[in-house]
């Protein structure tokens, strides 16, 4: 009896290995055919660590950083959003609201997306803040003044 109860499990495990890696390659290819053929990238990591690369040295390299979201906040692509600039601007500790002495502002904050360079953001909790730094891709960076 113990043989035959080997035997059935092995066949188990095997079915259930042969149906676990099936299911998934099928997906996977057409993902990957999908992106070979569009020609873009398909790693959101990638993309917001990029995003984030200009920022780095405009940042104090250690300490606490701010993080103003988005009146979105707190959707799941914006907390998504967050948790990646943290990722990418490690070893800082990035901490949502303005408590900091730099804020980072991501363009979805503003009605206008952040493409206007001005100073200002019309978000009273940047009250006591000087735009410190804006990039092409709509991040500012806001420093404490005062």
């Amino acid at each position: 009896m113990p043989l035959l109860f080997r035997i059935r499990m092995i066949l188990a495990a095997a079915f259930l290995i042969w149906a676990g890696l099936s299911s998934g390659i099928r997906p996977m290819l057409a993902d990957w055919r999908s992106w070979a053929a569009s020609g873009t990238e398909p790693d959101l990591i990638d993309r917001e660590d990029r995003r984030y690369a200009a920022l780095a040295a405009s940042l104090p390299t250690e300490g606490v950083v701010g993080y103003l979201p988005p009146g979105r906040w707190p959707a799941v692509d914006e907390v998504r959003r967050f948790y990646l600039a943290q990722y990418a601007l490690t070893p800082r500790i990035i901490t949502i609201g303005t408590a900091a002495e730099f804020v980072i502002v991501v363009p979805e904050v503003s009605p206008d997306g952040g493409d206007n360079s001005g100073a200002t953001v019309d978000d009273p909790r940047l009250a006591g803040f000087v735009l410190f730094r804006h990039f092409s891709n709509g991040i500012r960076v806001f420093r404490r003044f005062g």
